[in-house]
Parts: structure tokens; C-alpha cells; sequence
């Protein structure tokens, strides 16, 4: 029983940890012609990857943003092509994606269709995995642990949204190293585990 109130109470902290690092620090206005201005209302809590891709999902510029930043910056996008972009904020918790459209008369952004997408927590504790994930979108999202041949040991496919959170007793597995697999429709993020 002690056991379950410590996972749960790790578990209500890492959510919470979650919602810090979700905060809307991630803004994205027009800034007129073909350019936005990217800010932050807060200083990044952590190092984070600013990216722009387009609707082939090439990415076509890449930043690394250092914990700490705070200042507006602005981006000029008059040298592509009229179409659909993808403005991506990615850190080790979460994904936030802003899509944009440049058009001749310029850029439209859209707050509405930000997304947000969050990165699994895993830890390992003497054998034990305890595992998890603030799921929002509605996808269906499976969990699977891989071993070091990328050979599925296990899959639960999962169609729930909200908080889901899973302990994993790995202890009749060999010694190595193996990931953890989350999927949804449109991405897929994999955490390292090793047992000794």
C-alpha cells in the first residue's frame, strides 16, 4: 500500500511538474510583412529547441534556446514560398507546435490551434519502471517497451485521455538497456531505461 501512495503522490509532483512546464510562455504574433516575433512571458525553465518546418515536415531553420531566455526575437520568412509552416518549441517535457500561414499579403497566426503535446516521465527504482503521461489530445496513444534489437516486449494500446500511469516490474528481464516507446497519431517519443 505504501508503495502505491508513494507512485501516486510521484506521480501527482511529476504532473505538476508537467503544468509548470507547460505554462503559456510560448507566444507567436505577426510582426507585419512576412516576419513574427517570437517571446516568452517567463524566463525558460529549461533548454529548449526552437524549430521551423514545412508542410513536408523539412526543417528549414533550428535553434537551440538556452534556459533562462527571455528576450522577443524576430523572424523573417519573406524568402519561402506561400503556405503552411510549423513553428515548433520543443523541451524535455514538452512539445508546442503554432502553426502559420504565409500568404502575399503576409503571415497569419492563429493562437487557436496551438497544440501542446507532453513527453512521458519514466523512472526506475530497484527493477521497478514506474511510468507517466499527461495525455490531452484525445489521440489514442500505446505504450510499448523495446529491447536493445528494437524487438516489442510489451504493448498496451491505450485510447484514454487525462493522466495515465502504469508500474512495470522489470526484474525477470536480463541486464541491458531498453526504451520505452510512446505512440500517438502524429508522434513518437522514446525514453532510455537500463537494468543492472
Amino acid at each position: 500500500m505504501k508503495t502505491v501512495i508513494k507512485f501516486s503522490l510521484l506521480s501527482v509532483f511529476a504532473m505538476t511538474s508537467y503544468f509548470v512546464s507547460a505554462n503559456a510562455y510560448f507566444n507567436v504574433k505577426s510582426a507585419g510583412d512576412k516576419t513574427f516575433v517570437l517571446s516568452f512571458q517567463k524566463p525558460l525553465s529549461m533548454d529548449a529547441q526552437f524549430r521551423i518546418e514545412d508542410q513536408d515536415g523539412q526543417i528549414l531553420f533550428i535553434e537551440a534556446l538556452e534556459k533562462g531566455t527571455h528576450a522577443a526575437k524576430k523572424y523573417n520568412m519573406s524568402n519561402l514560398p506561400e503556405g503552411e509552416y510549423f513553428l515548433y518549441l520543443e523541451d524535455e517535457m514538452s512539445l508546442k507546435l503554432q502553426p502559420v500561414v504565409l500568404k502575399p499579403a503576409g503571415l497569419v497566426v492563429e493562437p487557436a490551434k496551438r497544440t501542446e503535446v507532453f513527453k512521458p516521465i519514466v523512472t526506475m527504482n530497484e527493477g521497478k519502471m514506474d511510468f507517466s503521461l499527461l495525455h490531452l489530445s484525445g489521440q489514442p496513444v500505446s505504450i510499448e517497451i523495446l529491447n536493445a534489437q528494437g524487438d516489442v516486449l510489451y504493448n498496451e494500446p491505450k485510447a484514454e485521455s487525462g493522466s495515465i500511469q502504469r508500474r512495470f516490474d522489470l526484474t525477470n528481464l536480463p541486464a541491458g538497456d531498453y526504451s520505452v516507446a510512446v505512440r500517438t497519431d502524429d508522434n513518437t517519443f522514446y525514453k532510455k531505461v537500463s537494468i543492472r
